[in-house]
């Protein structure tokens, strides 16, 4: 059993503080004029950078060998523009606190058998068997018939015709196919459903069965509008239509028949029953995206697929579905009948209450609110937003137009400055894909009381993902089959020949009317803010040390609107005073500090990926959760309460837009609530009004004489018999922000 979680990658947390710079304000949905109109205090010019590279770096080139690394020409290497824009983009995101937007807003479906409070209880109930007295799982899926109508100019709309069903065991399943002409047919064998489809041909899948259906109609409160059982073949019986789910593991039968299931592995299929519901339930869109979302590549975290390509299963159906043919779905349904989610296994992947953009908005709206302003990073790289309505439903002058900022930086490709070529030997390795389903290292954990997942009211995301960079590459262990045996990476392996450690670049950045401080943050995000130890991550298998890099201006010629040089210096020390107005506490706080212990270069042995090895039987990423364990954060600055009052408040500077000299000092205006939250730190003692339980017993509440503000009490002995709407004392145990603080009960 492991004893912590390691990873090539960490997070920045969110703030609950965007600074939006007042020189950037909207006005009327139209951008800022910054090309147009100079700053009185504008900067342009241009810059020498040169980019070291420390460790091998490979960036996969447009030609036919993708083995091969980025070209300008047949003799010289290089980085593309586009490559270090992203890389600066991002420091600048996470150094000026601003919007944590450029983020696929997904919902993403869950099927973990490990964790019965995240996904069993919502499958199935525990009920005791009238005869023998013992508890057995009942499941609570429903099952029917997904039909796809036109909805006149609207497209399609969907419905699902509710029917009973039956599981059939493998062994009568078998049977049937072979007085069918079916030869080996072995639905034990692991595989897809569509194999056992293809496999089955043209055959017929109809069949009439003996359904011993004993499923209560309630269980723990929940009507079943679907009756279950167990079927047989039977001539004479109950018509029925034979439907196959896939075979996660192999199944093997006990030869002499006294052991039906045969361990743990699955053994039956089911049978969709004729008549019985005779319900229709209608499919809303929202729920129908979820369920294709969870069914495509980009759903099930397939790293070369997209949310629009269907994984086998579904693009089986999917092509049927359209040519009017009816699919057999497994579903859920809420407390007021209406359909919850559905599948096409019994035991589906379920999706998650909380998508994405609703964690990050439990953070703060201003994250993914366009209305709220531009940050630094959009002012400085430009911007493109898509027209959006308003959330009361209508739509604002500023909704119904998009916006469009170009840049003030641009970046050319940087240029090998040598005669070097890749190493000879190309490498070859299985580059993992990381699951932002997996919640123990991508949704913020509390202290206690168990794990936060996509499906908690108060989950927030970890923040702003960096991988981190390693003193050395590495290359991990490949992994066995289930039979012990080497696995072929032929398929998913990667091939690349990377330029050699050592490799010096240059590249050249224009800047077009910049303020002192918008170079200066510029600057900070080249070196980090002069940190020594600080590194950059370029280009492919970065979880693999490859690409750490260092950059330094080599040259400037930056000058101010009335010709005289610009001093480089005194620009980070304004962008620096810019943010501990903005921020107070700034270069001391989680975000900042996190982010330089990211950069700061790592043994890959202290940052390597979970293993998961069939052929050993080891699957650390499961072991993890049995022990309850997350990815730590790598700073200690980044597990410690970060002072409310600096991520509750507003700010806003009023430096005009021709920049009449520094910004001014910040105004202060304190955010939600009969009073500015104070800021609170660990142990320190509030009192709380209760105002609920959630679905794991914790009781929610909001700080006295701060509305707005609220908390959950995971730890500690609860007082008799405590009420919504009573008073009581708490301590604080963990929280980044005034809207997700995890408190303790006072003894």
């Amino acid at each position: 059993m492991i004893s912590r979680i390691t990873a090539p990658y960490g997070f920045v947390p969110l703030s609950s503080t965007v600074v939006f710079p007042d020189w950037l304000r909207l006005r009327e949905s139209l951008p800022p004029p910054l090309h147009d109109v100079p700053f009185q205090e504008g900067l342009w010019g241009t810059m020498e950078l040169e980019i070291t590279a420390e460790t091998p770096i490979f960036i996969r080139g447009t030609g036919p060998d993708t083995s091969q690394p980025f070209q300008l020409d047949s003799k010289t290497y290089g980085i593309p523009g586009t490559a270090l824009r992203g890389a600066l983009r991002n420091v600048v995101e996470i150094a000026t606190f601003g919007r944590f937007q450029r983020v696929n807003d997904h919902r993403y479906a869950v099927r973990d058998l490990h964790n019965r409070e995240l996904y069993g209880r919502h499958m199935a109930e525990i009920v005791r068997n009238q005869k023998t007295g013992k508890g057995e799982p009942m499941p609570l899926v429903n099952a029917g018939w997904l039909t796809r109508e036109k909805n006149g100019k609207q497209g399609h709309r969907y419905r699902i015709e509710v029917c009973d069903f039956a599981r059939i065991e493998y062994r009568p399943l078998e049977e049937l196919a072979r007085t069918r002409g079916i030869k080996n047919f072995r639905p034990g064998e692991k595989q897809s459903s569509v194999n056992k489809y293809n496999k089955w041909g043209n055959a017929s899948l109809d069949v009439e069965v003996n359904a011993d259906l004993r499923r209560p109609d309630l269980i723990a409160g929940r009507t079943m509008l679907s009756r279950f059982g167990l079927a047989t073949p039977h001539a004479d019986g109950t018509r029925g239509t034979i439907v196959f789910t896939g075979q996660p593991s192999l199944w093997k039968p006990d030869p002499t028949g006294k052991r039906r299931r045969a361990g743990n592995a699955k053994h039956h299929d089911f049978v969709f029953l004729s008549g019985g519901a005779h319900r229709s339930l209608e499919v809303q869109d929202g729920t129908f995206r979820d369920f294709e979302f969870a069914h495509s590549d980009r759903g099930q975290q397939n790293r070369l697929g997209s949310s629009q390509t269907p994984n086998e299963e579904w693009g089986y159906w999917q092509e049927r579905l359209n040519g009017g043919a009816r699919v057999p779905v497994f579903f859920l349904t809420r407390d007021d009948g209406q359909l919850r989610a559905m599948g096409l296994a019994m035991m589906f992947r379920l999706s998650y209450d909380r998508s994405i953009g609703d964690a990050i908005d439990h953070v703060t709206p201003d994250h993914r609110r366009p209305e709220a302003g531009l940050d630094f990073a959009e002012g400085l790289f430009g911007t493109v937003r898509d027209s959006k309505s308003s959330e009361s439903g209508g739509e604002s002058p500023r909704d119904r137009s998009a916006l469009a900022l170009k840049g003030r930086i641009g970046l050319s490709h940087a240029v090998a400055t040598e005669s070097t070529q890749p190493v000879a030997a190309a490498v070859k390795v299985v580059l993992g894909s990381p699951k932002a389903s997996y919640y123990p290292n991508y949704v913020q954990q509390a202290r206690g009381g168990g794990y936060r997942t996509w499906m908690d009211p108060d989950a927030t995301p970890r923040g702003w993902k960096r991988y981190r960079t390693m003193t050395r590459t590495w290359t991990p262990p490949l992994p066995t089959s289930g039979d012990g045996r080497s696995v072929n990476i032929e398929k998913v392996g990667t091939t690349f020949r990377p330029l050699p450690e050592g490799t010096r670049f240059v590249a050249h950045i224009d800047v077009h009317n910049l303020l002192p401080q918008e170079l200066g943050a510029l600057l900070w995000a080249l070196d980090f803010g002069g940190d020594d130890r600080a590194r950059h991550a370029l280009g492919m298998a970065r979880p693999l040390g490859y690409g750490r890099c260092r950059f330094s201006v080599n040259s400037h010629d930056v000058r101010r609107m009335d010709g005289s040089q610009a001093e480089l210096d005194e620009c980070r020390r304004l962008f620096e005073t810019y943010m501990e107005e903005q921020v107070p506490g700034w270069r001391s706080s989680p975000q900042i500090q996190e982010l330089l212990a990211l950069t700061h270069p790592v043994d890959p042995d202290q940052a390597h990926y979970q293993r998961l090895d069939p052929g050993q039987r080891i699957n650390e990423f499961v072991d993890a959760k049995k022990a309850g364990l997350s990815l730590p954060s790598v700073s200690a600055a980044a597990t410690s309460i970060w002072p409310a009052a600096r991520e509750s408040q507003r700010f806003s500077t009023s430096a005009p837009h021709r920049g009449g000299g520094a910004p001014r000092s910040a105004s202060i205006s304190a955010g939600g609530g009969s009073a500015g939250w104070p800021g609170k730190r660990r142990d320190d003692v509030i009192e709380v009004e209760l105002t609920g339980l959630t679905k794991k017993k914790r009781w929610r509440c909001t700080v006295v004489g701060h509305a707005g503000t609220v908390g959950f009490i995971t730890e500690g002995e609860a007082p008799p018999e405590p009420k919504e709407g009573q008073k009581h004392k708490t301590v604080v145990i963990s929280g980044n922000n005034p809207t997700g603080l995890v408190l303790r009960w006072k003894p």
